[in-house]
């Protein structure tokens, strides 16, 4: 069960104010709720303690902001803004280098995460509760003395946190596309060009298919089921819905001349699973709960390798499994 919050138009967060004074830099003492975005489950709660507006610069997260789930098997995240200087984190160790756009520190238990110029996260050990100190680019200030932050609830925070927050709640994070036929899910997972946009382009055009992600989605074990869910990460096709579906089976895509689906082993289906899985390999803590999920779907889930042709005939191979596994 979803609520619905605040509302996106044009792509932007409407302006949510938070309760306090009006000039610049006021704080109050009571943290105020600015929004929320959910993603698979997983609940971003943004809050701060300045009297400030909040934008998201991405469109795509429109389908995924102003809502929360309240199902048993949601995950929250709080996430609270600081508007101050960044901490400083010279004293505290290196434990990885992206060598690109950030950097993550050990900070006792838990981490601190570098993202400069933009933002600096402090974050506990489970990932369930998060500071984060804004940049200057992050922050816009108005002539009448209020400010607008744009909100760091985006990519890379809000997928960092949900790898780690999900790792040990059996969720994990992987390169693949998802579309939805009838009441069952199907996944196409596949490195970059392997052709996840361009499959899931086809099935967008076809009847009876429901693509929810051309990229990456997210499958987690709910019960005694699994389920994957569309994320706000799309692919060069910008599919991102925010639905979750039965998984029924992985399909590994490759290009072909015609199309051929046939049956992989468990032990082949994990070779193809482990290099579009999302795991933080430099993390040791990560692995066991990461791997031990991914050899539960290879083991549970139906595995196939999927041949395509880019064409419509491959929406119809689709559906013709897809019927015949009901």
């Amino acid at each position: 069960m979803r609520d619905s919050g605040n509302i996106m138009k044009d792509g932007r967060y409407q302006e949510h104010r938070t309760a306090g004074h009006g000039r610049e830099g006021a704080c109050n003492s009571v943290l105020q709720d600015l929004a929320s975005v959910e993603i698979a489950g997983v609940n971003f709660l943004l809050g701060c303690r300045a009297p400030v507006a909040v934008e998201s610069p991405f469109a795509v997260y429109q389908p995924f902001f102003g809502k929360r789930t309240r199902d048993p098997w949601a995950v929250d995240i709080r996430v609270t803004v600081e508007l101050e200087p960044f901490p400083d984190t010279d004293s505290l160790p290196l434990f990885f280098d992206s060598g690109e756009t950030w950097r993550l520190f050990r900070d006792g238990p838990g981490y601190v995460l570098r993202y400069e110029p933009f933002w600096v996260a402090r974050i506990s050990e489970d990932a369930s509760d998060v500071t984060v100190h804004l940049g200057p680019d992050h922050i816009r200030k108005h002539d009448d003395g209020k400010v607008t932050i744009t909100s760091p609830i985006s990519y890379p925070l809000d997928q960092f946190l949900l790898v780690y927050a999900l790792a040990q709640r059996s969720g994990i994070l992987m390169h693949a596309a998802c579309v939805s036929v009838g009441r069952s899910g199907y996944i196409f997972p596949g490195r970059s060009r392997a052709g996840k946009s361009t499959l899931t382009g086809i099935f967008a055009g076809a009847g009876g298919m429901e693509p929810l992600s051309d990229d990456r989605i997210v499958v987690r074990k709910i019960g005694d089921g699994l389920r994957a869910f569309g994320t706000p990460w799309p692919g060069e096709g910008g599919i991102a819905v925010n639905r979750g579906t039965d998984l029924a089976a992985m399909l590994f895509i490759v290009h072909g001349n015609d199309n051929r689906i046939r049956p992989l082993a468990p032990r082949a289906a994990l070779e193809r699973l482990l290099p579009v899985a999302s795991i933080p390999w430099y993390n040791t803590a990560m692995l066991g709960p990461l791997l031990g999920l991914c050899e539960e779907l290879v083991g549970r889930v139906p595995s196939y390798e999927f041949a395509f042709r880019p064409d419509a005939s491959a929406a119809d191979a689709v559906k013709e499994f897809a019927g015949e596994a009901a």
